[in-house]
């Protein structure tokens, strides 16, 4: 997980700003026009317009593709998970308020979808 760091001009950022950020984002998403079909949408250009969603959305996207790293790593070497992975996984802890956000963004949807296999 160390390999996931957010850029400098974002480290700073509290908890409260993150926050505001991504739901300006989100608010801002859901009253954007259907795209026409075939075109991405507005999220390239609402990201441009808030570079705090767009590293908290870079930030869940490394992280979850740095925890698929360690499972399908995990799962080779054992075939298995072994006892006490994902409690080792989960027990990371982030260095700033923008990569505490994403992670337990991820981590929250992981814990969600490992419920559901019960």
């Amino acid at each position: 997980m160390n390999k996931v760091t957010t850029l400098p001009e974002f480290a700073g950022l509290s908890e409260l700003e993150i926050q505001a950020a991504i739901d300006a984002y989100d608010a801002a998403a859901e009253s954007a026009p259907e795209p026409a079909e075939g075109d991405e949408g507005q999220d390239g250009d609402l990201l441009e317009q808030n570079p705090i969603a767009g590293e908290f959305l870079r930030l869940v996207n490394a992280y979850t593709e740095r925890m698929d790293e360690l499972i399908r790593a995990e799962k080779d070497s054992r075939g298995e998970l072994s006892e006490g992975f994902l409690a080792g996984l989960l027990a990371y802890e982030p260095e700033t308020a923008m990569e505490r956000a994403a992670f337990d963004f991820v981590t929250g949807i992981f814990l969600d979808i490992d419920d559901g296999e019960d």
